[in-house]
């Protein structure tokens, strides 16, 4: 059995101090190179698209009066005219 030094525990949580600061380290560099993956896979597959009139564009339902959670979250318009996109 051996017995508890005070001084052999100190150096220990000295180099556990050591290694969480490297582990958290570690973690934010996985975690930065994560978001950058996803920005990148985000970015390859995004099309731009232009909205001609006569379109069919759904629009998300701001207004929840008068709804219930099994109403529809979008609506749809058949036609699109930029003046009128703020028009509910």
């Amino acid at each position: 059995m051996k017995k508890y030094n005070e001084d052999e525990q100190e150096a220990h949580r000295e180099d556990d101090v050591i290694n969480i600061e490297e582990l958290r380290d570690h973690a934010t560099l996985q975690a930065a190179n994560y978001q950058q993956a996803l920005h990148q896979y985000h970015s390859r597959r995004i099309r731009e698209r232009t909205l001609v009139p006569g379109y069919l564009v759904l629009r998300k339902v701001q207004s929840q009066v008068g709804r219930n959670k099994l109403s529809p979250k979008w609506r749809a318009r058949t036609h699109w005219f930029p003046s009128l996109d703020l028009v509910p």
